[in-house]
C-alpha cells in the first residue's frame, strides 16, 4: 500500500468503465492490490518483506489435448459434485434452468437419497424470467423447489447497500437477484451449489462463435489497410456532436472490430462497455487502457482463457461470492474443481464449438440426466429487466446520483455526463448499460467518499 492509499485510480477508473469490473491486481484504490488468480503470497515476518509467486496459470493447462470421453467428463462431474457435497450441514443447489444449474442439480439430487433442495430467483417480465424453466427441471428430478421474485422494490431496498456489500463500484445488474437467491437458500441451507465455470471451459457464450465469425472474415483483408479504415471511421465521430449516439457507438464499434489482430481482441471490442474514445472523453484524467496479450493457443482457447483469467474471476465469481458471504451462505463450484479444470481444458476445441453449436460436451452430458426438450432453447443468461426499472421504477435515482454533490469527485468530465443524461431524459438511444455503470460508480464513489483523499 503506498502513501496514496485514499486516492482513487484512474486507471482503474478506466478498466471499470471498459470491461465492468477492475482486473486484477489493480483495485479502485491507488496503491492497494489484489492477488491474482492461482498467486500466494509469502511474508516474513522478521523483516516485513514479502514475496509473491505463481504457484499455477490455467493457460499452461490448454497446452495438451485429448480427445473427449463423455463417460470420463461424467465420472469427474460426479466427483466434483460429490466432493462438494460433502458438509455437516445440508447443502442446496442454485436451479435457473439452464444446462449448467440443471446438470448440477440432477446429479446432486441422483447422489442424494432425500430430495435435494433448489433455489430459483425469476422476475415479473417474462422476457427475463426464466422461473418456468427451473421449476420443470425441479419437478423432473424430483427436489423440494423454492423460488422467489426479484422486484423493483428490491433493487431500491438493495442498491444503496452494494458498495458495503462488494467493496467495487458493480457493473453487473445481476448482483440484485444473486443476492436475493442467496437470502432464500439462507433461509433453508447453509451451503449451496452454484454452478459457475461451465461457459467459460466448455464454450458456452454466444461471443465466442461470433468472434471467431468475425474474425475470419475481416482477416481476408491486409491489416494495414483495415487499420487506415478504421481510424477513418472514428475520426467520422469524434467530433459529432451526437457522439453518444447509438449510431456512433456502432461506427466506433465496428472499427475497433475491422482493426482486430485476432479473435480476442474482437471479442473484447464486443465485450466492451464503454470504447476507449468514450472514456477518454468521460475522464477528467483519461488513463490509457493496455491492450490484453492472446495466448496463441487457438481462435477459442484464447478467448475461454481470457474470460477465465480476467472476468470469471475478478468479477462473476467474485459477485457470487461477494452476495452469498453477505448473506452468510457459502457458494460451492463444483464446474471449478481442478482435475474437471484440467480436463476440460485439453478438450479441442471443434468438440467445444462447431459454428453455432456451443457447449457440445455438457449439453450432451445434460441429456443423459434430463430430457433435451426441458433444456434445449436460446441461451438467455443471467441477466434483469435494468432498462425498464432505470425508465420507470429507479428513474429518481438518476438526478440524484448525478447531482452537483454527486460529480463533486471530479472524476467525471460534468459536460460528457449532461450529454448522456440528455439523451436519457429524451429516451434518444441510451446504452442503459452504459447508464447503470455510471450510476454504479456514483453509488460506490458517494459511500466511500469520506475515506476520499
Amino acid at each position: 500500500m503506498s502513501r496514496n492509499k485514499n486516492e482513487i485510480s484512474n486507471r482503474s477508473v478506466a478498466c471499470y468503465l471498459k470491461y465492468g469490473y477492475i482486473p486484477a491486481p489493480e483495485t479502485m484504490w491507488r496503491g492497494v492490490r489484489k492477488l491474482e488468480m492461482g498467486h500466494v503470497i509469502e511474508i516474513d515476518i522478521s523483516n516485513k518483506e514479502f514475496n509473491k509467486s505463481s504457484y499455477w496459470d490455467c493457460e499452461a493447462e490448454f497446452d495438451e489435448r485429448d480427445e473427449l470421453s463423455l463417460d470420463k467428463l461424467d465420472e469427474l462431474i460426479n466427483q466434483s459434485i460429490s466432493l462438494r457435497c460433502d458438509a455437516d450441514v445440508e447443502v442446496g443447489c442454485f436451479l435457473s434452468g439452464g444446462y449448467d444449474t440443471s446438470l448440477t442439480a440432477a446429479v446432486m439430487q441422483r447422489q442424494s437419497k432425500n430430495p435435494i433442495k433448489t433455489f430459483n430467483v425469476g422476475f415479473d417480465d417474462a422476457d427475463f424470467d426464466e422461473s418456468v424453466y427451473a421449476r420443470k427441471v425441479a419437478e423432473y428430478i424430483g427436489s423440494e423447489h423454492y423460488h422467489v421474485t426479484c422486484t423493483p422494490d428490491f433493487v431500491k431496498q438493495t442498491i444503496k447497500e452494494l458498495p458495503k456489500i462488494c467493496d467495487d463500484p458493480v457493473a453487473d445488474a445481476s448482483i440484485f437477484p444473486t443476492i436475493l437467491v442467496s437470502r432464500l437458500a439462507r433461509k433453508y441451507v447453509k451451503v449451496a451449489l452454484s454452478s459457475d465455470g461451465g461457459d467459460e471451459l466448455f464454450a458456452g457464450y454466444d461471443v465466442y462463435s461470433k468472434s471467431i465469425e468475425h474474425y475470419n472474415l475481416i482477416k481476408l483483408v491486409p491489416l494495414p489497410l483495415r487499420k487506415k479504415i478504421s481510424l477513418l471511421m472514428r475520426n467520422a465521430t469524434s467530433k459529432d456532436k451526437n457522439f453518444y449516439s447509438k449510431y456512433s457507438r456502432r461506427i466506433r464499434r465496428l472499427s475497433r472490430l475491422i482493426e482486430s489482430e485476432n479473435s480476442l481482441e474482437v471479442k473484447n471490442s464486443y465485450q466492451a462497455i464503454f470504447d476507449e474514445e468514450e472514456i477518454n472523453k468521460i475522464l477528467t484524467s483519461p488513463s490509457r487502457i493496455k491492450k490484453r496479450k492472446s495466448p496463441s493457443k487457438g481462435k477459442l482457447n484464447d478467448l475461454l482463457i481470457d474470460d477465465l483469467k480476467h472476468s470469471h474471476s475478478d468479477q462473476l465469481l467474485s459477485k457470487v461470492d461477494r452476495a452469498s458471504m453477505h448473506s452468510s451462505i457459502e457458494a460451492r463450484e463444483p464446474f471449478l474443481d481442478i482435475k474437471l479444470i484440467k480436463y476440460a481444458s485439453k478438450i479441442s476445441e471443434h468438440q467445444k464449438l462447431k459454428g453455432r453449436n456451443s457447449k457440445m460436451p455438457l449439453k450432451t452430458l445434460a441429456h443423459k440426466y434430463i430430457p433435451k426438450e426441458l433444456l434445449d432453447r436460446p441461451k438467455q443468461g443471467f441477466s434483469i429487466p435494468i432498462k425498464s426499472w432505470l425508465e420507470k421504477e429507479i428513474s429518481y435515482l438518476i438526478d440524484e446520483v448525478f447531482s452537483s454533490d454527486g460529480m463533486k469527485h471530479n472524476i467525471f468530465n460534468q459536460a460528457s455526463i449532461e450529454k448522456i443524461l440528455k439523451m436519457y431524459h429524451k429516451r434518444d438511444g441510451v446504452n442503459f448499460r452504459q447508464l447503470w455503470t455510471l450510476m454504479s460508480f456514483q453509488i460506490w464513489c458517494e459511500h466511500w467518499k469520506e475515506y476520499q483523499k
